[in-house]
């Protein structure tokens, strides 16, 4: 197995399936997220955070992979509710996380990508959890232990896999026109710098985006940054800037009436939304964009700046 291998969300589901029954986590009562007392860029850290676990009586070896929102807050809450006995190791291979939350900012300038990072150097030094930067490389159901991509074995009690979404191939784009030509940036990080760098490029183009068929991550997300990009086009880049939205849903996912508004009213000049659009095919070298509009008839858009976001 090569070092750089990594588990595809597809192949963690399957070696969750050979684990049956070890992947649980209950009682989680509330939403509670791993950076509710979060300042300085580290995730759940607070100065004023201050406690004692409690002894709950409970002696139990978690193991996390996934050091997103999900798998962090996870960590941090078995922590505080498992109490002294419970030991923790969340196994990811970034030294940071990059939040999706907040990241479509970046687009306009708001906010800088950096400002968006957070270490996980908090959840180790105030809530104990051992935090092991690693790929998983296998499950081993009946000896309860994980490979990881360093060559450990971790044993464990309990597993929790929250490895997020996984983009596909998609539209005639590969994973690397992605990262070179024609970001989705829907995963914060690289992508969305280079299309925020992409955007400001821009001079009276038209930029195109694609949604998928649901479901897919955050429903309103590709909405908003519609509207968000459609702002900082007519503002920034030239009043004949066009936003075009192709979407592979027969009607807007979230905040239909919101939406609607937004793109028949406040920035009708800009946005086409098309819904039910099909068959997308898209030119990373050229950005040309060709689709089947809602009644079949055969499309085409010479755009300036493509950002796909895949199934």
């Amino acid at each position: 197995m090569p070092n750089d291998f990594i588990p595809s969300r597809r192949r963690l589901v399957m070696l969750a399936s050979a684990a049956l029954g070890t992947s649980l986590v209950g009682g989680i009562g509330r939403l509670a997220f791993a950076d509710d007392d979060d300042s300085d860029n580290h995730f759940a850290d607070s100065a004023n955070t201050s406690f004692t676990l409690a002894n709950t009586g409970l002696k139990a070896r978690v193991v996390v992979v996934g050091g997103g929102m999900a798998g962090a807050t996870v960590a941090k809450y078995l922590r505080l509710w498992g109490g002294s006995g419970v030991q923790v190791t969340l196994v990811e291979p970034n030294a940071r996380y990059t939040s999706n939350i907040m990241s479509n900012l970046v687009l306009n300038g708001s906010r800088n990508i950096s400002t968006l990072g957070y270490t996980y150097a908090s959840l180790s030094a105030k809530y104990g959890v051992a935090v092991k930067q690693a790929r998983l490389s296998a499950i081993n159901a009946a000896a309860k232990s994980v490979t990881l991509s360093d060559g450990t074995s971790l044993p464990y009690d309990r597993l929790v896999l929250a490895p997020g979404v996984e983009f596909m191939d998609a539209y005639g784009i590969t994973q690397n026109d992605y990262a070179t030509a024609t970001p989705h940036a829907w995963q914060a990080g690289p992508q969305t710098s280079l299309l925020a760098t992409q955007l400001a490029g821009m001079s009276n183009g038209t930029f195109v985006m694609t949604i998928p068929k649901a479901p897919y991550r955050c429903p309103p997300g590709p909405y908003e940054r519609a509207c968000l990009v459609a702002d900082y086009l007519k503002t920034y880049r030239g009043s004949a800037s066009r936003v075009i939205v192709l979407d592979e849903n027969a009607t807007i996912q979230a905040e239909k009436e919101t939406f609607n508004h937004a793109f028949t009213s406040i920035h009708a000049s800009v946005i086409t939304y098309v819904p039910g659009a099909t068959d997308i095919r898209i030119d990373p070298a050229t950005r040309q964009v060709r689709y089947l509009d809602v009644v079949g008839a055969p499309q085409t858009i010479n755009a300036q700046v493509v950002a796909p976001i895949p199934p």
